[in-house]
């Protein structure tokens, strides 16, 4: 959830500094696309960003897509597949070595390697349930209405999907 942390950051920078700009720090819109849109429906959901915005635009994303959220244990397993492809010690009982071994790669093997075990569908490391920045599954924080009441615009944009098509189907 790393990326979803630096997010607060910068919504604490906008709403402490929006207003020497001529903003308003009680008027400030999240806006995201595809998972942009999944990140702001997680701020929506969050306790720790909730009250650094106002209103959210959500474009073709939400944290309830299938893909939006894996488990903790998931997210153990696509590390483990990951230090396994660049190879990296790989065991789950000891996973000091390969946590070591991981932090040693260059970014550009780590990246080049992250795709190679999923599904056509499926995001090497999309945020987790936490405990922190979440602490229920999204699905479950709707049903118990746990979430930031206000002004969202929700809308899709037609032939989304393509750009899986064309990279990840090439045989059709």
């Amino acid at each position: 959830n790393a990326g979803l942390f630096d997010q607060i950051m910068a919504l604490q920078w906008v709403k402490d500094n929006i207003a020497y700009f001529g903003g308003n720090p009680h008027n400030i819109t999240l806006f995201g696309e595809s998972a942009g849109a999944v990140s702001v429906s997680l701020h929506l959901l969050s306790p720790l960003s909730r009250n650094l915005f106002s209103q959210a635009i959500m474009q073709s994303g939400a944290a309830t897509a299938p893909w939006a959220i894996i488990s903790r244990e998931e997210s153990i397993l696509r590390g483990i597949r990951l230090a396994e492809a660049v190879h990296c010690p790989h065991s789950r009982t000891d996973m000091g070595p390969m946590i070591e071994c991981l932090r040693k790669k260059s970014a550009d093997e780590l990246v080049n390697n992250e795709w190679g075990t999923l599904g056509i569908c499926e995001f090497p490391f999309v945020p987790i349930i936490d405990g922190s920045f979440l602490d229920e599954m999204p699905i479950r924080s709707l049903a118990h209405q746990n979430f930031k009441k206000t002004n969202i615009l929700m809308g899709s944009n037609t032939e989304e999907g393509y750009y899986f098509i064309l990279y990840y189907l090439t045989e059709l």
